[in-house]
């Protein structure tokens, strides 16, 4: 069962960010009865604004935990996914913790 903080790839055929042609990386945000609300990850560098987005920093010390390959940022995009789409995917890629997950929360504006 998905849990706030877990980290999921979504495939492009559940979710694509803009015109993007590949899958994505999401953080769990929360769940109800809709489904589950994820905030979606990007790592093209190119498109990255301080102001507006939220850097994973691979060279932040909770980074590792993310399971991810290298710095990547939140983009304040966060649809509702049915339920099955994330449960058929496994176990999470990995995991928002300690002072990465508290930053991560104060820029989303709430505990997830």
């Amino acid at each position: 069962m998905p849990k706030p903080g877990d980290i999921y790839h979504l495939p492009a055929e559940v979710y694509r960010l803009g015109r993007s042609q590949h899958g994505h990386f999401c953080i769990v945000i929360g769940m109800d009865k809709k489904g589950v609300q994820v905030n979606l990850l990007s790592s093209s560098m190119d498109l990255y604004d301080a102001s507006e987005h939220f850097m994973l920093d691979e060279n932040h010390e909770d980074f590792d935990a993310t399971k991810l390959d290298h710095s990547t940022y939140a983009v304040r995009v966060s649809p509702i996914i049915p339920l099955y789409q994330l449960e058929g995917k496994g176990s999470p890629r990995g995991v928002l913790q300690g002072d990465l997950r508290k930053r991560f929360e104060e820029w989303w504006g709430e505990s997830i």
